[in-house]
């Protein structure tokens, strides 16, 4: 019976899509924002998008004159990402069905491996929320305890939470449950089937993309005079007005050598306060080097917005903001945290972490020769799968393509659970 080549390649994108599907793990937690081709070819593919405000509570029965400003900060979202999957199939090879099933497989898991793997990676390197454990962790006091952490932040306990477990501490976590009660898994599938299910209010995930994070230099750096962030929706340069990303601020310290991008500190005295009603948690505020400047400037999450300081170097709609009790102090010396290089856990409240699904303008009127099929998933990705040949060779090119980007909304509400000492 003859093979219909054309329907063999419908099936095998089916097939990709399928597969895609199923391993997007972390994508499937993630917001996800479609960033239209019009607005993105218009904006240099950068959209700006209000962050969550904060209100300001005022007691008493006369408010006359103590009204404030409304501030809504701005946070950008960015297509930058084109992952590609590209190979050739031959006219004889179109002919097995088992082939084109195992290279659909082999497709799907590459490009959700690579979209799972920039997930991980971007709250690896910039969740601010860091929990450092005294053992690997292996029991329901670890996850408890970034349960605990993200409560005394008073991250809404009404909104969904996703715990992203590397294999290890998922099967550790799993044998400790195995002869315990949990919610919507029985201590069979605790034991049999590795399965913790919902765990210490997250839903939990067991992953073999979770990165290492390596371990600091952890130089002496100190920091150069008493600084804060004031938060500010637009700035002004040459008469043109734009949108301020608050989600971080710049350091100034005594250096920057021996400094990475994603490596943890806290600074003495500086303790983290819940965002909306601004108490003290009595944990210091953990923070993240995200970029070296140079060699005094480095660029961290997240800003330092000091309780103390509404009514003096910060406005009343600023202080709305206030995530930790003081400002950092001139001369304080930073104190590593990952100071042993260590494979993380990631956990955030469903929607600080987002998304960009992006589209690329193909199709067989604009590329003469190309047949063209385009999916959107449930993850909000776009795949386009890109077909061309020539009788003469025998041969078809096969190209796979997604596109999109990947932004840490709010990064005071997620972060990493691991051993860091």
């Amino acid at each position: 019976m003859a093979v219909n080549s054309g329907k063999e390649i419908t099936i095998f994108f089916d097939k990709v899509l399928e597969g895609f599907e199923a391993m997007t793990t972390m994508a499937d937690e993630a917001n996800v924002f479609p960033m239209d081709k019009q607005t993105a070819q218009n904006s240099s593919e950068t959209v700006w998008r209000p962050e969550a405000q904060i209100g300001d509570i005022q007691s008493g029965l006369d408010l006359t004159g103590l009204q404030t400003d409304i501030l809504e900060l701005n946070v950008p979202s960015t297509l930058d990402t084109i992952d590609n999957d590209t190979f050739t199939l031959t006219s004889l090879e179109l002919r097995d069905k088992r082939f084109m099933d195992r290279r659909a497989k082999a497709a799907a898991t590459k490009l959700s491996a690579q979209l799972n793997q920039n997930l991980a990676n971007l709250v690896a390197q910039t969740g601010t929320i860091v929990v450092d454990v005294a053992a690997d962790p292996n029991s329901y006091s670890d996850i408890s305890e970034c349960e605990t952490r993200m409560d005394l932040l008073e991250i809404p306990i009404e909104e969904s939470r996703s715990m992203f477990l590397d294999s290890a501490s998922y099967n550790r976590m799993s044998s400790d449950l195995a002869n315990k009660d949990l919610i919507g898994t029985t201590p069979e599938e605790a034991l049999r089937k590795s399965r913790i299910g919902n765990f210490a209010g997250f839903e939990t995930f067991r992953t073999n993309f979770q990165p290492v994070l390596p371990l600091t230099a952890a130089p002496a750096v100190t920091v150069t005079g008493a600084q804060f962030h004031v938060p500010v929706a637009n700035a002004t340069s040459a008469g043109n007005t734009f949108p301020v990303d608050n989600r971080g601020m710049n350091l100034v310290v005594s250096t920057t050598v021996g400094v990475s991008a994603g490596d943890i500190f806290t600074i003495p005295g500086v303790f983290e306060v819940s965002h909306i009603s601004k108490n003290d948690t009595g944990n210091l505020r953990t923070f993240r080097v995200v970029d070296i400047v140079d060699g005094t400037n480095m660029t961290i999450y997240p800003r330092i917005v000091p309780l103390d300081e509404i009514g003096a170097g910060l406005t009343r709609a600023e202080g709305t903001y206030a995530n930790v009790n003081t400002e950092a102090p001139a001369a304080a010396s930073l104190t590593w945290i990952n100071t042993v290089a260590t494979k993380v856990s990631s956990f955030w409240r469903d929607g600080s972490v987002e998304v960009v699904a992006g589209q690329i303008a193909w199709d067989a009127d604009m590329f003469k020769g190309a047949n063209f099929m385009r999916a959107t998933t449930s993850s909000g990705i776009e795949i386009v799968m890109a077909v061309e040949g020539t009788a003469m060779s025998g041969v078809v090119n096969v190209r796979l393509t997604t596109y999109y980007g990947l932004v840490n909304n709010d990064p005071q509400q997620n972060g990493i659970l691991a051993k860091f000492n």
